[in-house]
């Protein structure tokens, strides 16, 4: 549960920031963060690809539902 609230905290800090800011580089980021708590990662890019900066920010912040 820690490494699920940090993920949260740290997209919602990268939301905060800009939404105008290359997508590619918050996924990345995130990925990373994921990749250091040990989350089994998903297709994210395959989900990511259609959806636009906001929605792909929204979208994120509700990731953790896929880890309980």
């Amino acid at each position: 549960m820690e490494s699920i609230f940090l993920l949260n905290c740290s997209i919602v800090t990268y939301s905060e920031k800009s939404l105008n800011k290359n997508m590619n580089e918050i996924i990345n980021k995130i990925k990373a963060d994921m990749v250091k708590e040990n989350f089994v990662l998903y297709d994210i890019y395959s989900q990511m690809v259609n959806f636009t900066e906001k929605s792909a920010i929204l979208n994120l912040i509700n990731f953790e539902s896929y880890y309980r």
